[in-house]
This record gives C-alpha cells, structure tokens and sequence, in this order.
C-alpha cells in the first residue's frame, strides 16, 4: 500500500503513479550535495544567509548558461536548486522565475512575502464571499467592504514603495540603507520577468488572428 524509495524503505506516500517518497528522497540527497560543496551544515534546507563570492558551477546541466558566473553562496545554492526542481519536477513557472527570485537577498523576500501575505488575508475573504470571483475565477473587489477594500489598497501602496527608490514623504531613500538594496532588487527582478522587447509579439499574427474570430462572428 506505501511506496518505498530507491533503498528499498518504505515512505508514508501510499502507491500511485508517481513516486513521491522516491522522488523527496532523491532531492533531499541532492540538497546535502549543495551543502557539501559549499561547507555548509547538513541540515541546511532552504537559501543560507551567506555572501561568500564561489564561481558557480552547475551539478546537473554542463551547458548552463551560469557556469563561470561570479556570486554568493547565497544566490548560488538556490540556483542549484532550482536547476535540479526544472530538470526532475513539473513547475508552474519558467525557470527564469525561479532563477530572478533565486538571487533576490534575504532581506528581499522577507519583505515581499510580509506583504503577499497580508494582501492574500484580504483577498482570502472573496472566496467566502457570495459573488467574490465571477465565472473565470477572478476577484470581484467591490464585494469587499469599505474598511477591507481601504487595506488593500494601503497594501498595494506598501508594494509599490519597496519598489521605488523614493519614500511615501517624497525623500530619496539612502543608496547604502537596507530598503534602497530591497527597491533595487525588485526593480532588477521585474526588469527581468516582465519588460519584454518591443518584437517579443508578433502582433500582425495577434491582429489577423483577431479579425478572422470577428469576422466569423
């Protein structure tokens, strides 16, 4: 009825296509992998908080386009982390979303999770709210009440200012403070994940595409 890993141990996964005692055993190996390389303890299982400079050097793709690259343990240990969760797991998201948050500071996603988080609170309340998502699944925020609605967008608010170089009182924030790196950071992140080239759509295909739908209708 329970699966058993590669070492013939029984998991507490019971049986079914995909072996998910294996494969957690497997990535748990690879992950003591990254901590040998990197003299680090053991038991370390998520990013370490360590900025010594290594020259990576990927364990499981000989043509990554980061071998050679210059930087910290930190952004290095998830990098191999996640080039390993590309190669053996299906992921919602293209590698270069993992790669962009990879090499964000701890500082960083600490900060963006406090907020997600808070943001997720208010959002959460639609789905117990009759009409909060209409047919497609999306929120509806005028379901929320006033008081919910005005902490959401103080939320969104909070979110753009760790974004922005500037603080709310209209003052430059301080190139050596904690909050210009994570504003920094963000900026570079989203450089990456979402400004594309002017040709990265083929917008003729898009409209032609277009006009024959309507022209069908």
């Amino acid at each position: 009825m329970y699966e058993k890993d590669s070492n013939e141990q029984y998991t507490s996964y019971l049986v079914r296509y995909l072996n998910y005692g294996d494969a957690y055993f497997k990535y748990k190996e690879f992950i003591k992998k990254i901590n040998d390389l990197y003299d680090l303890p053991e038991n370390t299982t998520k990013s370490p908080e360590d900025e010594r400079v290594v020259e990576f050097k990927s364990l499981v793709n000989t043509e990554s386009s980061h071998n050679g690259e210059k930087m910290s343990v930190h952004q290095a240990w998830n990098l191999h982390k996640n080039e390993y969760l590309a190669k053996h797991y299906e992921r919602k998201y293209l590698p270069k979303y993992y790669e962009a948050y990879a090499a964000l500071s701890e500082d960083t996603i600490e900060a963006l999770s406090k907020i997600r988080d808070r943001i997720n609170e208010i959002k959460i309340k639609l789905d117990s709210i009759e009409g909060g998502r209409d047919d497609k699944g999306n929120y509806i925020y005028s379901a929320l009440s006033d008081e919910d609605w005005s902490i959401l967008q103080g939320l969104y608010a909070e979110r753009r200012e760790l974004s922005s170089f500037t603080n709310f009182d209209g003052t430059r924030k301080d190139e050596n403070s904690r909050e210009y790196k994570i504003a920094k950071e963000i900026q570079q992140l989203n450089e990456t994940l979402y400004k594309t080239d002017k040709d990265y759509h083929d917008w003729d295909s898009w409209l032609k595409a277009r006009n024959k739908k309507l022209a069908e209708l």
